[in-house]
């Protein structure tokens, strides 16, 4: 992640009730009345907790180092051992070489050609964005969002989705979105109809608002009820445009943003409403795609950006949370046929 300047009983649908896509400024479904009792998260703690003991083992994820194109390949197979069989490598040039985002799809069965992207990076750095070798293991950033979107994209791999569902996982986000311009570039010269972009960057960690700077108090609606183990009420950022690179997809962000955000809160977290900055939707933003995305806003923890961004410092509960939020987004914009719960 490249960041820092912070802002200021849902039911899936049946694949009948399929949004319209992106270029028309779509909407999502109204938002519905939920019960008050949080939600047990969807999300497997421990799958993912699993998944980031084992990316994490690798020293370093560094978009220059040797070991980030073994995590592309090792990543690639992950997809193919969930049961996905349209696994790719794409390929972009960064300081003289070839680095590669990896590409999952999972073709709609009515509107194939409305996309539904769910991303992450899945490179680290340390304190040094030129250190290539030192160890960078990456637990929050990113590692949290590249196995939640690995979870997301194993609870779906059976389930039939109106829209096509692609999960990317990005490279050279450190170093300046890299892969992702490359991907999103790719995607609006081809004029893919993408209606919405979710992107999972640093959703591991929880925490209570820092001092004045950090993240500001988060709203906690009657339905929220759920104080983590030592009491203090748990947070993520729901993040949706506020006016960037190109307006016209402003309300659709938006709205999304607000179906998130009462998704989130189903999950028994609170909600910071944040702007898009600073990490791999932008490019897609930049492109005239919705985008929204969810963050934990840890950059200003003692282990951001160095060796001390181990899996211990993720917090299982709020990280199973996280991902089942995003999965129900995706579900809901994909269209989903049946509802996705239970193992």
């Amino acid at each position: 992640m490249i960041r820092r300047l912070l802002p200021f009983a849902f039911v899936l649908p049946c694949a009948t009730t399929v949004l319209p896509p992106a270029s028309a400024q779509s909407e999502p479904p109204p938002i519905v009345a939920t019960s008050s009792v949080p939600k047990a998260p969807i999300a497997s703690p421990e799958r993912l907790a699993a998944d980031l003991r084992w990316l994490t083992s690798f020293p370093t994820r560094h978009t220059l180092s040797a070991q980030n194109v073994d995590v592309a390949r090792a990543l690639r197979d992950r997809f193919r051992e969930i049961g996905y069989e349209d696994v790719t490598l794409e390929e972009f040039p960064v300081a003289r070489t070839t680095r590669f985002n990896v590409v999952a799809t999972k073709r709609g069965t009515s509107k194939p050609e409305e996309i539904v992207l769910l991303g992450a990076h899945f490179d680290s750095r340390n304190k040094d964005d030129d250190d290539a070798r030192g160890p960078a293991p990456g637990a929050d950033d990113n590692g949290t969002g590249t196995v939640a979107v690995l979870e997301v994209a194993r609870r779906l791999a059976s389930v039939p989705t109106a829209r096509t569902v692609r999960f990317v996982l990005f490279s050279g986000e450190e170093q300046g979105l890299i892969g992702a311009k490359a991907y999103a570039e790719k995607l609006e010269a081809a004029g893919t109809n993408v209606v919405l972009m979710m992107n999972l960057d640093m959703v591991g960690h929880s925490s209570p608002p820092g001092p004045e700077g950090d993240a500001p108090e988060p709203n906690f609606p009657a339905i929220t009820a759920a104080p983590d183990a030592v009491g203090a009420r748990r947070s993520i950022y729901v993040e949706s445009d506020q006016g960037l690179s190109t307006p016209a997809n402003d309300a659709a962000s938006r709205e999304w943003g607000d179906r998130l955000e009462q998704i989130v809160y189903r999950y028994g977290l609170g909600v910071s409403r944040g702007k898009l900055y600073g990490t791999d939707y932008l490019p897609f933003e930049k492109a005239g795609y919705a985008a929204v995305g969810l963050y934990d806003g840890a950059d200003t923890e003692p282990f951001y950006h160095n060796a001390d961004d181990l899996p211990s410092v993720v917090d299982a509960d709020y990280h199973a949370r996280a991902a089942s939020a995003a999965l129900e987004l995706v579900a809901l914009a994909a269209g989903v046929q049946p509802a996705v719960d239970g193992e």
